[in-house]
Order: structure tokens, then C-alpha cells, then sequence
């Protein structure tokens, strides 16, 4: 009997060992770094918050011990007192959470099959319960560690979650049940889990443990004034620092007589109409599966001769036009101001761009085939000054 109770007692203690190793959630070593995406209008996200979850004291509650769950708001640079009480049955392998006003009630339940179903009442994140099914359960090597992985649904969601033993919900120690919840606006993600700073588990969508903006992000703020009846190409120019990325664009609102390339978010077209025209472009990060910028502007069409562009013909001398070898332009302003002189080809595509400080100075022509070209002339604030024709004999 002395010899039963002895291995009993072997196995309690090597149990414990084993759940202190990385494989108990409730764990004052560990470190949960999760991030909080809302969105704006036409699906665009952003970062609102990156909270840091750790586990504190140990506190009493109608005589169940529980410790109680600090969140760090990276934004405020402040530690809250409390967010939760959780506690955790290593035999069973649940865990449990209190918000003290509605109770206790179930966060995990690591000790499901596949075909089990568990009544998630996490009253932190939510104001009800949820069931989730648990479809599949693999094991996944995590940091040298062998980890249980639970793939779970609710019934009327779409959406999935992923419970992995010791780590908790990808989306995040305290929301567990989000995949049974369908709320608009935006919602949390894990990014990383550490035990005494050293990782136990990465997000492979996100890139590092605290992200504060998504990408890539639009560099292009305003679109170029096209012309009535002449080509008009405008490329967006955006930044990645993750060119493995698949990115595409989409234009929410583009004004006939243009086109929005999806692959390259190049506009092209030959508008019939002057005017000022609503165009909202976005760029989606198919990493992410959200819009991660837009460019919300208007489109100026105007005539190829407007009264700015008159008033720039008396600003401005050009020549010789037609042009053989090089075309000399003379700022002839009063007060002059660094402007800009775009060259297009008859198909508006821009072959040459220039910032212009000096009162004079000359475009070589000669590598240019026989043929018409537009010269676009820009102030500093990218509004039109001239338009003008180029004749290359």
C-alpha cells in the first residue's frame, strides 16, 4: 500500500512538473502580447491598442484561489489593478474565469475530443455564453516543445478558432469563444506567448510581438488633374516593408472614363467630362485578408486650356517647339517657386519627372522619337499651371 501511495504521489509531483513547464496557462512567468484591430469605413484596419497580458497574485474568492489577470496598455503606458480572476484545474485541464459580477464560468477545456462540444462562459469578453465544437485536435512543435492544438467552430459562425495547450485562444488569453461571435468593428489577436522572456508562441500573419501599424500604407495623397479627351496614367505609390506580401487594390469610387488596375494600382482612362470627380482607391493585404490604407480624394478634370493655364502661358516660355535637340523653359513669374515638369507620350504614360528651383533650364529631346508629347507643369501644392504640347521632329 506504502509502495501504491508512493507512486501516486511520483506521478502528482511529476504532473505538476509537467503542467509548470510551459503547459499551464495559469503561470506568473508567462507574458501574452496581443493586439486589438478596429476598422473604419470601407474595411480599412488599424492597430488601436497592444495589450500585454501577465498573470499576478494569488487572491481568495469564496474560498477558491484564483489569481488575478494585470493587462498593460502599451498606449498608456499603465498597468490596470485587475482585469479577472482566473484559476485553473491542471488534472482536468480547465480553466476557469471570474469577473466577480457575473460569476465563474469555463475559458478552456483542454481536455476534449474530437466530435466534444464545450460551453465557453467568458463573461469578460462577452455578455453571454457560447458553444464551440471541437472538429480536430493535432500537435504542433512550438520552440522545441510538442503542443496540443484544438481546432474548434460554433455552429452559425463562419469563423474558426484555435485553442493550443498552454498558450490559450489565437485570439488571445482572454478571449476565448471569439470565433462564436460574430462583432463588427474590429477584435483581438494574439500575437506572441513568453515564459521568462523567452517565446513560446508567434503569429505567423503579424510580424513581431507589437505592431502599432499595418502595411503597407499609401504614399500617394492626392491624384494627378487629368485632361478632358487626353490619356491620363497615374500610378499609386505605396510602401511595404514586407515585399512577400500579395497586395492588391480596389477602387470603392472611380469617376467614368478611368480604370483602376487591381494587380499594380495603376489609373488609367480619357475623361469626356471636366469636373471634380469622388475617386476612393484601397489597398488590401491579402496576409491579413483587410484593407490596410485608402487614398479618399477627388479627381480634377479640366480643360487642356484653362485660365490658370493661360495665365501660365505668360509665366512660362518654351522653345523651340517644334523641338530637334533641346527644349529651353524660362520661368518669367515675379516671385518664383520651385515647380514641377512632367513629360508624357501620346499613350500618358510619364516618361520623365523634374523638380524645377532654377529660372532656367533646358529638356534634352533628342533621344525622343518623332512624335507629340504633353508637358504638365505643377506648383508645389501639385496644382496645375500649364499644359503644353511638344513637337519632336
Amino acid at each position: 500500500m506504502k509502495h501504491i501511495l508512493l507512486l501516486l504521489l511520483l506521478w502528482a509531483a511529476a504532473h505538476q512538473l509537467f503542467c509548470q513547464e510551459g503547459y499551464q496557462i495559469v503561470d506568473t512567468t508567462k507574458r501574452w502580447e496581443t493586439i486589438y484591430i478596429s476598422s473604419t469605413a470601407y474595411n480599412v484596419s488599424y492597430c488601436a491598442h497592444n495589450w500585454s497580458y501577465h498573470i499576478g497574485d494569488t487572491v481568495s474568492w469564496f474560498g477558491q484561489q484564483y489569481r488575478m489577470v494585470q493587462r498593460t496598455d502599451y498606449a498608456k503606458s499603465e498597468t490596470s489593478n485587475w482585469e479577472v480572476l482566473i484559476r485553473e484545474d491542471t488534472l482536468n485541464k480547465r480553466v476557469y474565469l471570474n469577473t466577480l459580477f457575473e460569476g465563474e464560468g469555463l475559458l478552456y477545456d483542454f481536455g476534449l475530443q474530437v466530435g466534444d462540444s464545450v460551453l465557453v462562459e467568458n463573461y469578460y469578453a462577452f455578455d453571454d455564453t457560447v458553444r464551440m465544437f471541437c472538429d480536430s485536435i493535432d500537435t504542433i512543435q512550438l520552440f522545441g516543445q510538442a503542443r496540443k492544438r484544438l481546432f474548434l467552430h460554433a455552429r452559425y459562425q463562419n469563423d474558426h478558432e484555435t485553442w493550443i495547450e498552454g498558450i490559450g485562444s489565437n485570439f488571445g488569453l482572454l478571449h476565448s469563444g471569439r470565433g462564436g461571435f460574430f462583432i463588427g468593428g474590429g477584435g483581438p489577436n494574439l500575437l506572441c506567448c513568453s515564459q521568462n522572456d523567452n517565446s513560446l508562441y508567434i503569429d505567423s500573419t503579424y510580424h513581431g510581438c507589437f505592431v502599432t501599424t499595418f502595411y503597407p500604407q499609401l504614399v500617394s495623397e492626392y491624384y494627378d488633374t487629368a485632361y478632358v479627351n487626353m490619356p491620363y496614367s497615374f500610378q499609386l505609390e505605396w510602401i511595404n516593408p514586407y515585399p512577400e506580401d500579395s497586395v492588391s487594390f480596389f477602387a470603392v469610387d472611380m469617376p467614368d472614363g478611368f480604370s483602376l488596375d487591381e494587380a499594380t494600382g495603376l489609373i488609367t482612362g480619357q475623361p469626356q467630362n471636366a469636373g471634380s470627380f469622388l475617386c476612393r482607391v484601397t489597398i488590401r493585404n491579402h496576409r491579413y485578408s483587410f484593407n490596410t490604407d485608402i487614398i479618399n480624394g477627388h479627381m480634377k478634370v479640366v480643360s487642356p486650356v484653362s485660365l490658370a493655364e493661360n495665365a501660365g502661358r505668360k509665366a512660362f516660355s518654351i522653345y523651340p517647339n517644334p523641338c530637334r535637340e533641346f527644349l529651353s523653359i524660362s520661368d518669367e513669374r515675379i516671385s518664383r517657386r520651385p515647380y514641377f515638369v512632367e513629360l508624357y507620350n501620346s499613350m500618358g504614360q510619364l516618361l520623365a519627372k523634374r523638380q524645377v528651383s532654377d529660372s532656367r533650364f533646358q529638356l534634352d529631346c533628342s533621344q525622343l522619337g518623332a512624335s507629340c508629347y504633353l508637358l504638365r507643369f505643377y506648383d508645389e501644392n501639385r496644382q496645375p499651371i500649364l499644359s503644353e504640347v511638344l513637337i519632336k521632329k
